[in-house]
């Protein structure tokens, strides 16, 4: 049997505390070996068997890692990205992947050069309704999809300028947060699109970066729409698509990060479910009778994306996520903040070949 991957997670913020340290924890082929807190303790309460550093450079010098968890704000994802792979290290680093396309291609060129992994924490290919939407598309149920819409908000009236995610510094506001997420579900659907449209704003009177954003992707034959806000209160629709035969709407978030918060182990029966009532409905309007159906939701899997870093570190297997696809939602951001600025569509084209097979 080979060895557990060696592990260091670069930072024990939310992300380590609730989606890196418990999947790797859980997950028998990684051990994590070193936690860097700048400050706190707290992830030894967590993890005792982790040895806590104050800088990552300190870890990988004590530690000899296979592999570092770059969980930082992404200010820092270059710097430490940058010194894990000179390290002799892979890398998985959490979304965004860096805070420019220009920075993206540098790291993404070091890590061909040396030889090792470096992919991006898109987990969000593995909620339940995305894979869902997928099964639904393969299915060719609604027919031929004319009209896409993609929402992911939260509710947070105040804005808390003590996280990276609301104050002015590159990689911050709402496009850098959540869009990843978004974008990088609507390529592995639809591909890239021909052009972007985007509108950005700040509806919180003490919003310092844009807390809301409405994306159009146009295709030959339909648009896609990703919306999100800080001011949703409610369970707002999660998917709502419109094929030529039946619609489809969707509520509710992925509950994997709701159970992962509250403690409950990947390998616990309900892991990954959703509860019924959010289940996707399938409806079409004939005359005046609304016909209404259930399409049953598939189960989340967080673990699959450590099991595809597993293989591709032992086994020579395919990166969960490909340079090519890192690269592409870097330069579709970069044209969503062109776009919103200049207050026009703007056309969009891959920035770069670069490891498009890879």
């Amino acid at each position: 049997m080979q060895k557990p991957i060696r592990t260091v997670l670069s930072a024990f913020g939310m992300s380590g505390k609730v989606f890196h340290g418990p999947l790797l924890h859980t997950h028998s082929g990684f051990e994590l070996c070193g936690i860097v807190q700048r400050t706190s303790l707290d992830s030894m309460g967590y993890y005792p068997e982790a040895q806590v550093f104050r800088s990552l450079e300190r870890a990988i010098q004590e530690i000899q890692p296979d592999l570092v968890i770059v969980n930082t704000p992404p200010f820092l994802h270059f710097e430490e990205t940058k010194l894990a792979l000179e390290s002799g290290c892979h890398v998985v680093v959490e979304k965004p992947f860096a805070t420019s396309f220009s920075d993206a291609e540098v790291l993404l060129n070091l890590a061909a050069g040396e030889g090792k992994m470096l992919t991006a924490f898109q987990n969000r290919r593995w909620d339940s309704d995305f894979l869902t939407i997928k099964r639904l598309k393969s299915l060719g149920v609604l027919g031929k999809w004319n009209h896409f819409e993609s929402y992911f908000n939260r509710y947070r009236p105040q804005v808390e300028q003590q996280t990276w995610k609301e104050v002015l510094q590159p990689g911050s506001g709402l496009v850098w947060n959540l869009g990843p997420h978004l974008i990088d579900q609507a390529l592995q659907l639809f591909g890239l699109p021909d052009s972007v449209t985007a509108f950005l704003g700040k509806i919180r009177p003490d919003a310092l970066v844009e807390d809301s954003f409405h994306i159009m992707l146009h295709y030959p034959d339909m648009i896609a729409e990703l919306k999100s806000s800080y001011l949703i209160p409610d369970f707002a629709l999660r998917y709502s698509i419109h094929g030529d035969l039946f619609s489809f709407q969707k509520i509710g978030m992925d509950i994997q990060e709701a159970q992962l918060k509250a403690g409950i182990s990947y390998h616990h029966p309900d892991f990954g479910l959703e509860l019924p009532q959010f289940r996707g409905t399938i409806r079409k309007q004939n005359d005046q009778e609304l016909q209404l159906d259930y399409f049953e939701n598939e189960k989340g899997n967080y673990m699959a994306f450590y099991d595809e870093v597993y293989d591709c570190i032992r086994n020579k297997g395919k990166s969960p996520v490909l340079p090519h696809e890192i690269l592409d939602v870097l330069s579709l951001i970069e044209t969503v903040f062109a776009s919103s600025k200049k207050g026009v569509t703007m056309q969009f084209t891959r920035k770069s070949e670069i490891m498009i097979q890879g």
